[in-house]
């Protein structure tokens, strides 16, 4: 709220609000549309900033036959003005963050249930407008996160996924971690004698994969649960069809957790701490759940479609079988 963007968005707010003229918010968007993109993006997040904290907040207290003179002047203005330059997913945020629920009201029913928490009226409780407040103040921080920020990929994620899968697989924050890490930490801190900087890892001719502890070196013989083959060796001579697997990290790619209900209590990843991790958690699926409202596209025949398909990898994850908005929510 110290930033010099919001506190001019804030006045141009205000003016509209106690004169009921566009005047002050006309030129404001004028000024900032002629400004270099990542300048004018930190505005446009701190207008989204401001209409959250004024207009949106107030709409929880408003009647629905008695709202102020210039709600429907601002609703207007943020949905039909050409002197703002945004995309038009920046413009559904500012829209909904201004206490603006006409886009999910011309959702159909099915889609629209999974979008109300994106909505203030109605005697909302307070939990409900501490979320609303929480995902409202990370749209306007996303908006503006500029390349070179940390929060960039999360900004991609809200606003052009698109990008996410567009050379490569992508490998999202928050994540679990290669599954061999977590077995081996899971033993050391079990209390099991793992020697450090040994390998551990083998795999069968036929792909299976196997740990050994201690030493990391053979000394046992055991059948291959996948073909039925002599594993493992003796005196650290492995058998013909051992061989000792690559220590290269195989984070699986994509997103791949569970729907909440079925996901882990106690959420800890390459050595981050499990509150960090529910943050980073949070913060992603804030991106991704304000993304959904972004691109919804109320009066068509895909009005709230699966964006995030192509990052669900689907040998772990089932979102492209759910309703988005539903599984990520």
């Amino acid at each position: 709220q110290d930033l010099a963007e919001y506190r001019e968005a804030t006045v141009a707010v205000m003016e509209l609000m106690t004169t009921t003229s566009t005047a002050k918010l006309t030129k404001y968007a004028q000024d900032i549309s002629a400004l270099p993109e990542e300048t004018r993006r930190k505005h446009v997040g701190g207008l989204l900033l401001a209409v959250c904290q004024e207009p949106g907040l107030l709409a929880a207290l408003e009647e629905p036959h008695h709202r102020p003179p210039w709600r429907p002047m601002l609703c207007e203005w943020l949905a039909t003005t050409s002197d703002l330059k945004v995309t038009d997913k920046e413009r559904m945020l500012l829209r909904i963050f201004s206490g603006d629920d006409q886009p999910i009201q011309q959702l159909p029913e099915e889609h629209r249930k999974w979008l109300e928490t994106f909505i203030t009226y109605g005697g909302r409780k307070m939990d409900d407008l501490l979320r609303w407040r929480v995902l409202g103040h990370l749209a306007a921080v996303l908006i503006a996160a500029p390349e070179t920020s940390l929060l960039h990929s999360l900004r991609c994620m809200m606003l052009e996924p698109e990008k996410m899968t567009k050379d490569f697989p992508a490998f999202l924050p928050a994540m679990d971690e290669d599954i061999r890490s977590r077995v081996l930490k899971a033993l050391v801190e079990r209390g099991e004698n793992i020697w450090k900087f040994k390998s551990h890892w083998w795999k069968c001719s036929c792909g299976f994969t196997f740990f050994i502890g201690e030493c990391g070196r053979p000394m046992e013989v055991a059948k291959c649960p996948g073909c039925s083959l002599n594993i493992g060796g003796r005196d650290h001579n492995q058998t013909e069809h051992t061989f000792q697997d690559d220590e290269s990290d195989r984070s699986p790619w994509g997103y791949v957790l569970p729907p909440a209900e079925k996901d882990e209590k106690h959420v800890t990843f390459r050595e981050v701490q499990s509150s960090s991790a529910r943050a980073i958690r949070l913060m992603l699926h804030g991106s991704m759940f304000l993304g959904i409202m972004a691109a919804a596209k109320p009066g068509t025949q895909d009005p709230l479609p699966k964006i995030y398909g192509p990052l669900a990898n689907e040998s772990v994850c089932t979102l492209r079988q759910c309703i988005e908005a539903q599984y990520i929510g």
